[in-house]
């Protein structure tokens, strides 16, 4: 039994009198062309909105949605059966192709006045996403520019302060360039001079009874007090040696002091390194070391000359023709050899260019470098 009422049966409409209306009329009409003949199999030849096969149906929904639909209108049309039915555009990684895309499809005249909104929004979007920076560009590179020179007047006030610093004699016009180093490498000037006199340091200045130009007292007493002057020669000879170790280490450590990189920042580096040097191993380790020899020569000359005396007042010869006594000379002999030598830097353990290295090295490879003194010039006139 179909759902509708017969089209044979009076349709009486909302008129008042129950007549028929001239609406009512074209509404017949309309459903005898429109409706299919439902005790016949054949299919009405009217147009049928289409439907989705995808989407499974029983007979009797096929009668309903069969009929017309009226059109609704529709502001994005799906590309392909496989586009979902929810409204949400697939945005690329550039937002605004996306939104430009979605905005501005086919509009017809019923969508003018959204196409105002549209309009709106998306000038909205491209003020909030692409902010138009022209106008602040210029002022923004000339702040940067600003910026820039100030910071580069402070860092070259800065330098020229910590040169004057550094440098204290480099404003004085009657200063040359060596002396500048001179005076700022005064205190490695000073360790570097002692070491190179060194000698002066054990040289007998106090003593009449043997030359100044000795070290240890030549006489040798009688054989009764050799045992007393080999325990103080062999503290002398430990002493000597420790020396020796001393200074070759601390000619070791400069060799690995950069002394060739022309730069205020290396220049003050040298001096660090140079202070370290001098405080760890000239100044305490030589110093001690000095102290101790100094004191054990003059005991030991001391203790030579009273001796000698004795013996005179005994008058006794020094015996060397015992085993004994032999030994004994032979082993005064080689400390007495030893120290000497080593003291006066005639000994292989130690010399003179040993203990030159660090003068030299302050005088050629800076106080008398060009590359230094140009360089010293190069700042003179800059402050």
């Amino acid at each position: 039994m179909s759902v509708l009422p017969p089209l044979n049966s009076t349709f009486q409409g909302n008129h008042p009198t129950g007549k028929p209306t001239k609406l009512d009329n074209i509404h017949k009409l309309s459903l005898n062309n429109q409706l299919p003949d439902i005790e016949s199999n054949n299919t009405s030849s009217l147009p049928i909105t289409p439907i989705s096969m995808d989407m499974p149906i029983s007979s009797t929904d096929s009668l309903y949605k069969s009929l017309p639909i009226s059109p609704q209108p529709s502001k994005v049309q799906p590309t392909s059966l496989d586009s979902s039915n929810d409204f949400s555009p697939n945005l690329t990684s550039n937002a605004l192709d996306g939104l430009r895309r979605y905005f501005n499809h086919d509009i017809t005249g019923d969508d003018e006045e959204e196409l105002d909104e549209t309009g709106s929004i998306i000038s909205e979007v491209y003020s909030l996403l692409t902010p138009d920076l022209a106008s602040d560009k210029n002022q923004y590179t000339q702040q940067y520019l600003q910026q820039q020179k100030q910071k580069q007047i402070a860092d070259t006030a800065s330098y020229i302060s910590d040169v004057k610093q550094t440098l204290p004699s480099i404003t004085s016009t009657k200063e040359s360039s060596q002396s500048i180093l001179s005076s700022f490498l005064s205190n490695e000037i000073f360790y570097a001079q002692n070491l190179i006199n060194l000698p002066q340091h054990f040289i007998n200045q106090e003593f009449e009874s043997f030359s100044h130009d000795l070290i240890l007292h030549p006489q040798i007493p009688s054989p009764k007090y050799h045992e007393k002057i080999i325990n103080i020669l062999d503290q002398l000879y430990e002493s000597s040696i420790e020396l020796v170790s001393t200074i070759t280490m601390f000619n070791c450590l400069l060799k690995k002091i950069n002394v060739h990189d022309t730069s205020l920042n290396n220049l003050k580096l040298i001096k660090k390194q140079f202070n370290n040097l001098i405080h760890n191993h000239l100044s305490h380790d030589v110093h001690y070391i000095l102290d101790k020899i100094i004191d054990g020569l003059y005991e030991y000359n001391l203790m030579i000359e009273e001796f000698n005396e004795k013996d005179k007042k005994d008058n006794k010869i020094s015996d060397t023709k015992t085993d004994e006594a032999k030994q004994s000379y032979a082993t005064i002999n080689d400390y007495y050899s030893e120290i000497e030598t080593v003291l006066t830097l005639k000994n292989s353990k130690l010399t003179t260019q040993d203990c030159e290295k660090f003068h030299t090295l302050l005088n050629d490879e800076i106080l008398s470098n060009k590359n230094w003194n140009n360089y010293i010039n190069h700042l003179r006139s800059i402050v």
